[in-house]
């Protein structure tokens, strides 16, 4: 874990979370999976299969700061990711982020990079 994961994929998001957590980041940075229903390809998607895979750098930490504040009123965001590695292993956490009106981009993008085990930004470049 830590500095050896090279992309997040962040499981169980709506339309709306998707969009917003896009606009930080540009194309190059994320791939959006949607996993077609059984039996009917080109259909509505069952719930909880669609997830973002964004590379873990710097801008992807800030656009997921960013949308967990956006969503302060929650005042305890949970996002379900799996992290993956460049040999393609991959391991599920859960980033638990406590929210009130003062936290700041920095406290949060501190509280992701330590659950995440990241060593610091720069060792996202």
């Amino acid at each position: 874990m830590g500095d050896d994961v090279q992309r997040l994929r962040i499981l169980g998001l709506g339309r709306l979370d998707i969009r917003e957590l896009t606009e930080f980041l540009s194309p190059t940075e994320y791939q959006v999976d949607v996993d077609q229903a059984k039996g009917r390809p080109g259909t509505a998607y069952e719930p909880g299969t669609v997830a973002l895979v964004i590379l873990l750098t710097s801008a992807a930490l800030h656009a997921l700061a960013q949308w967990a504040l956006k969503n302060r009123y929650k005042k305890t965001i949970e996002i379900q990711a799996e992290e993956v590695r460049p040999d393609g292993s991959s391991s599920r956490t859960t980033i638990k982020i406590e929210l009130n009106e003062s936290t700041a981009e920095a406290e949060v993008i501190k509280a992701i990079g330590d659950q995440l085990k990241i060593g610091s930004l720069e060792s996202l470049e």
